[in-house]
């Protein structure tokens, strides 16, 4: 191996950045990009015969400001959990320097601190889920800066309030009978399942039936059995079926398969 340098090498590290510069701007034609290298560069206010314009700085030419990581953020909770948590999002720069940033979003379930600064930094994200739905509750976080390309970026932040229930279905697939059991914490109401098939015809009502309370842990407990048989006494044909289960007045589909 030997060191050098030269035109010969620096042509296609330029070319590269040329690339790269074409690939953030689509639009910037090539007196636009040799605008672009020119002014960034390290001698670009005292060029000489020697390193004309100086080396190249691909990331300030490219215009592209703020980096946001991660670029996503989620959370999981259980419903009825009125605890915030919180995650961390690193904010840091393209250009290698300080950069104005603020950021805002529009939930009120999402808090922001800070929600100002000067790359580098280091924001934390907080998400209240008292008062919340169950399932997934979904915005964003919207950061902006000035003087570049990417100047408004939007983060997307999910919350997922999972109840605390669980069901188990057994055996599935099934041959003969069909079993499902819920256990629950601090049960509300009664449970109900229908079953149907996957065009959504009617096949089975379960008899509406309440909890027991469990002897060793004390959480609610439902289970009863489907033998495979329609509302007329029929067995049913084999194939997919789906069991919808209303739960304290939320619904859950179960997919189920029924063979011979």
């Amino acid at each position: 191996y030997v060191y050098s340098g030269g035109t010969s090498l620096a042509t296609p590290l330029v070319a590269g950045i040329c690339a790269l510069l074409l690939e953030a701007n689509p639009s910037w034609n090539p007196t636009e990009v040799r605008e672009a290298l020119w002014n960034t560069a390290s001698q670009a206010e005292n060029p000489d015969n020697s390193m004309g314009y100086g080396i190249a700085n691909a990331s300030k030419a490219s215009g592209l400001g703020l980096l946001v990581s991660p670029q996503r953020l989620s959370f999981e909770v259980v419903l009825g959990d009125t605890q915030t948590v919180r995650k961390a999002l690193s904010i840091s720069n393209f250009q290698g320097e300080g950069m104005k940033w603020k950021a805002s979003t529009p939930a009120s379930w999402i808090t922001l601190s800070p929600d100002t600064g000067v790359t580098p930094e280091m924001m934390w994200v907080s998400v209240h889920p008292a008062g919340l739905k169950a399932g997934i509750n979904s915005d964003s976080i919207i950061f902006t800066s000035a003087g570049t390309i990417d100047s408004t970026q939007k983060i997307p932040v999910n919350l997922v309030l999972r109840t605390n229930t669980q069901v188990r279905v057994f055996p599935n697939p099934f041959k003969d009978s069909l079993t499902v059991v819920i256990e629950k914490s601090n049960p509300t109401g009664k449970v109900k399942i229908n079953v149907f098939t996957v065009a959504g015809e009617l096949v089975y009502k379960f008899p509406d039936k309440s909890y027991f309370l469990s002897g060793e842990n004390g959480e609610a407990i439902y289970e009863d059995t489907w033998d495979g048989r329609n509302e007329g006494g029929e067995e049913v044909g084999s194939g997919i079926y789906l069991l919808k289960l209303d739960i304290d007045n939320r619904s859950q589909i179960v997919k189920v398969a029924k063979v011979k």
